[in-house]
């Protein structure tokens, strides 16, 4: 499978609660092809939405958080 076959997800959280004293997490959340899902173990983290916004992956979208959104959703990017 090629990298081009998988859509990359980022999610922006304030305040996770698996990762105590981490005020802005991002991870990435992979949807293969057939549906399949993972989400990265790894995560960045940053103390303000700027410096996790800068830290992403360049030339991504964003999506704002959506009325259904989990609370500690800021935002998305793919």
């Amino acid at each position: 499978m090629k990298d081009y076959d998988t859509l990359e997800i980022w999610t922006i959280t304030r305040r996770p609660i698996d990762l105590p004293g981490v005020e802005y997490a991002a991870r990435a959340h992979r949807i293969k092809p057939g549906g399949k899902t993972e989400v990265a173990a790894e995560h960045l983290q940053a103390d303000t939405l700027e410096e996790i916004r800068a830290a992403l992956p360049p030339h991504l979208f964003r999506l704002p958080r959506q009325p259904g959104d989990d609370p500690v959703v800021v935002e998305c990017w793919l």
